[in-house]
């Protein structure tokens, strides 16, 4: 609040005085969310699954050529070798989940079509 003034009431008989008042309002600023990857863990769920094996084995393999062929002794480059890396094996072993799916259980496929249509010919408008 910057200033706040009092006036006279009317001629009414009311012990009311109306106030008038500046107020100066920092809104908050709102951080922008990047959006995150999302892989289809039910590949790995499965311990028959030929994906659960290769990603294991993927792994494996990747951790052992990055302990062999380790050059630097910096800590941020062995954690930026290590996960790049395993985003790597993750990538072509896990894949990211395909389409939209719905945060609550009882929404459909068909459900979701129907507000994305609804949403095309609302933007036509």
């Amino acid at each position: 609040m910057r200033n706040a003034n009092v006036y006279p009431g009317a001629d009414v008989d009311s012990d009311h005085n109306p106030v008038i008042a500046a107020v100066a309002v920092k809104l908050k600023r709102t951080l922008t969310v990047e959006n995150r990857v999302k892989w289809n863990l039910e590949k790995l769920k499965d311990k028959d699954n030929y994906s659960s094996l290769a990603f294991r084995t993927g792994v494996d393999l990747a951790l052992e050529k990055l302990i062999e062929d380790r050059l630097a002794d910096n800590p941020e480059v062995k954690w930026t070798d290590f996960k790049e890396t395993v985003m790597s094996v993750v990538t072509e072993t896990v894949g990211l989940k395909q389409g939209t799916l719905p945060r609550k259980r009882w929404i459909t496929s068909e459900m979701i079509d129907t507000v994305n249509e609804r949403r095309k010919w609302k933007a036509g408008q």
